[in-house]
């Protein structure tokens, strides 16, 4: 598959963009720090700043196919997201270029994820956007419902955010079905919601924003 002009430019663009997200976060964080900014206040800026980027990066790369960009793009941008994440590895840590792959691995397998689900998806740009929405939104839910209502530990997460990941994912998927009706049915919509819900309740680490996207574009090209 040769890459179009338009795949190129696509690419470019959302690297700018990327970059952006993790620089700007980075260099407000330790801004912050230097600052001397109590340690309490730092942590939940951390946070939010993790979640924010988590949210765009998701809403934009589920774009892509709207934009016209072939899977090959989708591939391309997680590709040089990971080579990105490697060298930003490489200077801040002394053991080895790719030593967050074997701590919490969110960063990475959101790059590899975004590989392999373009990969996965092909030219079904709909289980593509449908993937990364339900991950850009349900899984901050779940996070937040989880730390602020957990109900009762489950599997070593939490029951309220297992709950909060189904009733996200299933209200994405529906405002995202209203606008395209014939892009997939109800049951399929409810067979993602819990499909991903249970993968991200088994995820470790980070490793979710690997594992929900693909098995949610499992799911929609089997059904």
């Amino acid at each position: 598959m040769v890459p179009s002009e338009r795949d190129v430019f696509l690419v470019g663009i959302y690297l700018v963009i990327v970059t952006t997200f993790f620089t700007s976060g980075w260099f407000l964080e330790n801004y912050v720090r230097a600052r001397g900014v109590n340690a309490d206040i730092c942590q939940t800026l951390s946070e939010f700043l993790r979640k924010l980027n988590h949210v765009g990066c998701g809403v934009l790369v589920a774009m892509l196919p709207w934009l016209g960009a072939s899977a090959l793009c989708g591939a391309a941008v997680g590709v040089c997201v990971f080579i990105f994440l490697a060298f930003a590895e490489r200077s801040a840590r002394e053991n080895g270029r790719f030593g967050f792959l074997f701590k919490r691995a969110g960063a990475s397998s959101y790059a590899l994820g975004l590989v392999a689900t373009s990969l996965l998806a092909g030219t079904q740009g709909r289980a593509f956007t449908a993937a990364y929405l339900v991950l850009a939104v349900a899984d901050p839910c779940a996070n937040a419902v989880g730390r602020r209502f957990p109900l009762k530990e489950l599997y070593g997460k939490s029951l309220g955010g297992f709950l909060a990941h189904f009733f996200a994912a299933a209200a994405v998927l529906l405002v995202f079905w209203q606008t395209q009706p014939t892009l997939f049915s109800i049951p399929a919509i409810a067979a993602v919601a819990i499909v991903t819900s249970c993968v991200e309740l088994a995820s470790r680490n980070g490793w979710d924003n690997l594992t929900v996207p693909l098995s949610a574009v499992g799911v929609l090209t089997v059904l």
